[in-house]
């Protein structure tokens, strides 16, 4: 929240969190919510398990890809963490590659700290008015 520009106040559940994120246009959502449902569907089903040496996040990428182009339908895509990399190419086969939000071709870096936070807000804002801009300048 704190991340967003959003100011947190104490003892707010976090669906209450969460409304109050959405309610200022923002979606959140990791990379790992996909893992549980996998490894449940995959239980169910009885299949073998996955390779060990094939990464987590690219086995997850394509339930994640189907869920954001058919539940999620974002405008834009932040990718927040370096470890994200190898989902650009994939996102862009996916002709999602028009709403990433890069920085320099390459995820945002994630705010661990509150003096980086505002620099990470002012970084995806620049990102956000550049895409704006540019669909301005189509229409």
């Amino acid at each position: 929240m704190a991340g967003a520009g959003i100011p947190q106040e104490r003892g707010k559940s976090d669906e209450t969190c969460l409304g109050e994120f959405q309610r200022h246009g923002l979606f959140l959502a990791e990379a790992i919510e996909c893992a549980a449902e996998e490894a449940d569907s995959a239980r169910a089903s009885g299949a073998a398990a996955p390779p060990a040496s094939e990464p987590l996040l690219l086995r997850l990428a394509p339930t994640m890809i189907k869920r954001i182009q058919f539940s999620y339908k974002p405008q834009h895509i932040a990718l927040i963490s370096s470890g994200l990399v190898p989902l650009i190419p994939l996102l862009k086969q996916a002709d999602l590659g028009d709403r990433l939000l890069l920085h320099d071709g390459r995820p945002l870096p994630f705010p661990q700290s509150a003096s980086f936070a505002n620099q990470f807000r002012t970084l995806l804002a620049d990102l956000l008015a550049g895409t704006v801009a540019r669909a301005k300048e189509t229409c």
